[in-house]
């Protein structure tokens, strides 16, 4: 490139690292991780000439910890970003990058309206199964006389097997069970083999047998998205609440199909509500490990598993209005409403956060109540019965998707075309800017064999990509101590953050003529490098220092 770039950009280490740590990132294979703990993998990015992701890989991560400002941009989705970085703005028919800095309430920018990914299924962590055991009065007297011979006191053995001195005698002296462990133990210690002969399997309501999942599975993952949500972990089991017995009911079968064990159901006392007790060891420290690292089984999963994981969590924190088509998702914790607004992407479902007096709250609205009905449902029937209602009250009425382009502009290229413009879209007066989608796909048919043909076909592209228009509610300005962090994406330049398509940081050079046959490259574009120059000569054999 010769000549003056046209936006000095960058230098100094300011310009492009520039995203709070806790944002979203979308990976290619489905995976939703926050951007400090991405690694150079491959990302979901937007092909602009076709308006549909695509899988690139990413080969840097930069961090910038100078940067003492940002600026929250809210669209229903919401983002933290320097100053400098750049968001996609539609303007009309042209995409115009644009600093944080130089958006406005109003703009109209690029966020993602599909996340396509071929999820897998996820194997589950595995968890020790403890058997439990009864000694006979044979095998107790075998262990007795082991002690006796060996001169060893009864208090000094239970310290090596690792077992209490007073739960020790129980089970030699009563016939308490013990972990099936303690007699390899036994044997380690001395006593002879001959104990395996004197043990029976045991099973009571505490120390049971049962069956283990081994996959994330669509059962697994409705049960645990009604645990994230209104689940606990007790020290050996676990616990789900809810006002609906119905709802705890089906859950209970859910895990009854999973792991061989009936919960038992009871009224809490002083509140109106019941209490899902799943007695087992196992399943708490299944649970307990999954937790750890949730949205990685749920993300990386098929869109089958993905929709269980979201009705569960419904189930457990969703609410269906009885005044207007509207789900409301109540949580405590942003990172999960981040997470959920991002796994409703895979089915196209819009949804919009907002702040509520005790909690945030994510919404789906309107015709977006028919997707969430159509690929995930509900399972309690008082829920189910509004949504369904409200699913026939959208498709019956006619809903307008309004695009940002400029109507009269559009009226202009037909008349230009020789084509009559009252036959593809409606006169409206001048206060009426934009146009409906209906109306927007007859135009782009009718100029496809025109000389507008390349605006046309982006027109198209709009209506049937995996791109969404997002109008800017709000920007707020605030001051940052934190670490800021960004990547790069080679060839499309950008990549899925909380849901919106933001650029990537990148190197740009700036080639000028000197004299003769010297050249100055001068970086004027680098996530992680300031400013610099390098002179080079042009000679027969190439590039010379």
């Amino acid at each position: 490139m010769f000549g003056d770039p046209t936006t000095h950009i960058g230098g100094h280490i300011v310009g492009h690292a520039c995203l709070t740590g806790d944002t979203l990132v979308q990976l290619a294979d489905g995976s939703i991780k926050q951007i400090k703990e991405v690694q150079p993998e491959e990302f979901l990015s937007a092909n602009f000439s076709t308006m549909k992701m695509e899988s690139k890989q990413s080969d840097a991560k930069f961090v910038n910890r100078d940067i003492k400002e940002i600026y929250e941009i809210d669209t229903g989705s919401r983002i933290k970003a320097s100053p400098l970085h750049k968001f996609f703005r539609l303007n009309n028919f042209e995409i115009e990058e644009v600093e944080t800095q130089d958006l406005k309430e109003g703009d109209h920018i690029l966020q993602a309206g599909q996340i396509l990914a071929n999820g897998s299924l996820q194997q589950l962590p595995e968890v020790e199964m403890e058997e439990f055991v009864t000694i006979s009065s044979e095998g107790a007297e075998l262990i007795r006389s082991t002690l006796r011979e060996n001169k060893i006191r009864m208090k000094d053995v239970c310290g090596q097997i690792g077992i209490a001195y007073m739960q020790f005698r129980r089970v030699l002296n009563q016939g308490y069970a013990t972990n099936a462990a303690t007699i390899g133990k036994l044997i380690d210690f001395g006593v002879s083999e001959d104990l395996l002969d004197f043990i029976e399997p045991y099973e009571s309501y505490k120390h049971r047998h049962i069956s283990m999942p081994t996959q994330f599975n669509e059962g697994v993952s409705q049960a645990f998205g009604y645990f994230i949500g209104d689940g606990n972990l007790e020290k050996r089991s676990l616990r789900f609440t809810d006002e609906r017995k119905e709802v705890l009911d089906h859950y209970a079968d859910i895990m009854e199909s999973l792991f061989g064990i009936r919960g038992k159901i009871t009224p809490v006392k002083s509140k109106k509500c019941f209490r899902l007790n799943i007695n087992s060891i196992h399943a708490r420290r299944l649970f307990g490990k999954v937790k750890e690292n949730y949205i990685e089984f749920v993300s990386k999963s098929s869109n089958e598993v993905v929709a269980s994981f979201i009705r569960g969590f419904v189930d457990a924190e969703g609410y269906v209005s009885k005044e207007r088509p509207r789900i409301t998702i109540a949580q405590k914790n942003v990172e999960i409403i981040k997470q959920m607004q991002m796994l409703l992407l895979r089915f196209r479902i819009k949804s919009t956060i907002r702040n509520g007096r005790r909690a945030y709250h994510l919404t789906i609205d309107g015709r977006n109540i028919v997707k969430f009905k159509e690929e995930i449902g509900l399972t309690a029937k008082d829920k189910a019965l509004l949504l369904e209602k409200w699913t026939e009250h959208c498709e019956q009425t006619r809903t307008r998707e309004l695009y940002p382009i400029d109507r009269r502009l559009i009226w202009n290229m037909l008349s230009d075309a020789s084509l009559e413009p009252s036959k593809f879209m409606k006169s409206r007066p001048a206060s009426y800017k934009h146009i409906h989608k209906n109306e927007l796909r007859g135009v782009a048919d009718a100029l496809m064999n025109t000389k507008y043909k390349e605006k046309a076909q982006f027109m198209l592209n709009l209506i049937n990509g995996d791109v969404w228009i997002e109008k800017i509610k709000k920007i707020i300005k605030m001051s940052n101590s934190e670490p800021l962090y960004d990547i790069s994406v080679p060839e499309n330049h950008n990549y899925i953050a909380n849901g919106f398509i933001v650029h990537n940081s990148t190197y740009r050079l700036y080639l000028r003529r000197s004299k003769a046959n010297t050249r100055i490259a001068r970086l004027i574009d680098s996530p992680n490098l300031p400013e610099g120059e390098a002179v080079f000569t042009l000679t027969e054999k190439g590039v010379s220092d």
